[in-house]
């Protein structure tokens, strides 16, 4: 799916690229790891993307004026316009699928949805033996 909404947006980056525009898109200026955190990837991700972003002229990066060693980046207007279009596109999609059904099997997917998203925030995770 995430391919199939990088081709339907008319976007010529990867879908991990996208998803770092998506996340830079919604924000004026950000260090590369609260970046990594947004979209949430590792910071090793998102830096190899931010290479292709700033070769694109979607991003800019420069360093903070208080510690040397933290990259900021911000979208440029080429940048936020393509997350606009890659957030519309998604948006659409949904709209186009949740519109066929009745509203009562809206309800009460929102519903369950909203139950399945606490309960993965709320559950600890398995405990396994290491290797």
């Amino acid at each position: 799916m995430a391919d199939a909404l990088v081709d339907a947006a008319g976007l010529a980056l990867s879908q991990q690229a996208v998803q770092v525009v998506r996340a830079i898109g919604t924000v004026d200026e950000v260090s590369v790891a609260s970046l990594a955190r947004i979209a949430q990837m590792d910071v090793g991700a998102v830096s190899r993307q931010l290479n292709a972003l700033d070769d694109a002229k979607l991003i800019r990066r420069k360093p903070s004026p208080t510690n040397g060693s933290v990259v900021l980046v911000s979208p440029t207007k080429k940048g936020r316009d393509l997350a606009a279009r890659a957030d519309f596109v998604r948006r659409q999609h949904l709209q186009n699928v949740l519109e066929a059904w009745d509203p009562i099997e809206r309800e009460q997917f929102g519903a369950l949805f909203q139950r399945f998203v606490h309960d993965l925030q709320h559950t600890p995770l398995p405990v396994t033996d290491p290797c």
